[in-house]
Formats: C-alpha cells, structure tokens, sequence
C-alpha cells in the first residue's frame, strides 16, 4: 500500500513523471488502458558525454573522455558498467533492457519497435522546440501550457571532441 493510496482510490491518477527503469506492463497496471505514454530521448552520442561527467566516470577510469575514446574504446580495451547499470547505451537500459541485452542488435531492433508501439510520443532534446509543438498538439494543449525551463544543463563539456572522437563513440554506441 502506498502513502497516496486513498487519495488514488478517490481520485484516481492523471499523471506520473518519474525518471526510472521502464516497464511498460507495470505502468499499465498503475495508469490504466486509456494512458497517454509520452518519454524523452536524446542523441547518443551527447548522452553518453553528459552521463561520463554527471557520474565522475574521470575518476573511475582514471582519464578524460578523449583518454577514454582513445585508451578504452578505440584500444580494445574491456569497458565496465559503472554500477552494473551506467555506461554505454544507457537510453536502451533506462527503457527496460538490461546491460548485456544492449550488446545485441536484434535485441536494441526489438526494443526500439517496443517503443514506437508502447509509447504514443517520443520527444527528442535536440529537437525539443519541434517537439513540444507535437506534444501540444497530442494534448490539446496550447503552446503556452508546453514552454520550457533549460534547468541542471551541463554548461559546457570539459573536452571538445573532434569530429573523428565523434564518430568513434557513434559507432561504440550504435
């Protein structure tokens, strides 16, 4: 039983905004069949760059991202979760797959199809100018109710990566 329990029996949910692992059948039991389902994603590659300084992976891996591309990822070298959770992929995992699953391209394909069904509306942070008009538009919302704060914004990256460190994450990160 949880602590808005009564209020829920009472009034039943409107909306639930958290950040968690996803699991599409539980949110259904808690939000029910009439559920608009709306998540946010970003490109990869600046994921992957904010999560390696939001989590201190300098300090984990003793080097910076550019050290990083070059010691782990273009030397071959095994690459550790942090955490058993945090690293590569970590969009692929924070929608329900778990770690290993995101090594296996039939298995991203799957999940990727699993998304497109499950949700009615992805929203993409490079593009979120476009993307909030298709979620006032899924809302009946006016442009007004949907503007946004830029808020915890990494300000700048501590390393400019170069276009080839780039494409070397892009690939690591298919």
């Amino acid at each position: 039983m949880v602590p808005w329990s009564k209020m829920m029996e009472k009034q039943g949910y409107n909306m639930l905004a958290l950040h968690t692992k996803w699991d599409h059948a539980q949110a259904k039991l808690i939000m029910g069949e009439e559920t608009v389902y709306i998540t946010i994603l970003r490109d990869p590659v600046e994921q992957f760059v904010s999560a390696f300084y939001f989590y201190k992976f300098e300090k984990i891996f003793q080097t910076g991202l550019r050290g990083f591309i070059k010691k782990y990822i273009e030397g071959g070298r095994s690459i550790p979760w942090v955490d058993k959770r945090k690293g590569r992929n970590q969009q692929l995992i924070d929608l329900g797959m778990e770690p290993h699953q995101t090594l296996d391209e039939e298995q991203v394909l799957t999940k990727i199809q699993e998304v497109g069904n499950n949700f009615n509306l992805v929203l993409i942070l490079e593009k979120i100018d476009e993307s909030l008009v298709l979620l006032a538009d899924l809302l009946c919302l006016t442009l007004k109710d949907v503007t946004s704060l830029k808020v915890n914004e990494m300000k700048l990256a501590k390393e400019e990566l170069d276009d080839h460190e780039k494409d070397v994450l892009k690939s690591w990160l298919w």
